[in-house]
């Protein structure tokens, strides 16, 4: 098959309000899309579609992480927690819900929330590796 794109779709009961929660988590502009009714953020960022097997390590096993979901991927730092809970800091100061987390990893840390339509979404803040030469 040959598509030329690949979009991730959101149904929402209030799409402007919803593409405007994620276009401040992005920082990203929201424009208008085929109609009045839909709303767009494009990202030349978006690269690929992960496969993943959840975290074990979470306290509450209650939890079941969605068979798909939004991820946003900051860039690598030493002390990965700290800008992880400044992300949970913004995030949920605009609406949005802490579900899971803040959880360390070997590879970094992640936490998952909601967004304001009880949608949810991992941010994951990978790792620094240091060369130790």
């Amino acid at each position: 098959m040959d598509f030329t794109k690949t979009n991730l779709l959101i149904s929402s009961r209030e799409p402007e309000k919803l593409g405007r929660f994620y276009s401040f988590v992005m920082d990203l502009n929201l424009s208008e899309g085929f109609s009045v009714k839909d709303f767009n953020i494009r990202n030349i960022k978006f690269e690929n579609i992960s496969f993943f097997k959840p975290s074990n390590r979470t306290l509450e096993v209650r939890f079941s992480p969605p068979s798909l979901a939004l991820c946003f991927e900051s860039r690598a730092v030493l002390n990965p927690i700290n800008l992880l809970e400044t992300f949970i800091k913004e995030i949920t100061s605009i609406g949005g819900r802490l579900i899971e987390g803040p959880v360390i990893e070997e590879f970094g840390a992640e936490a998952w929330l909601a967004d304001i339509e009880d949608n949810y979404f991992l941010v994951f803040v990978p790792l620094l590796k240091q060369d130790r030469k």
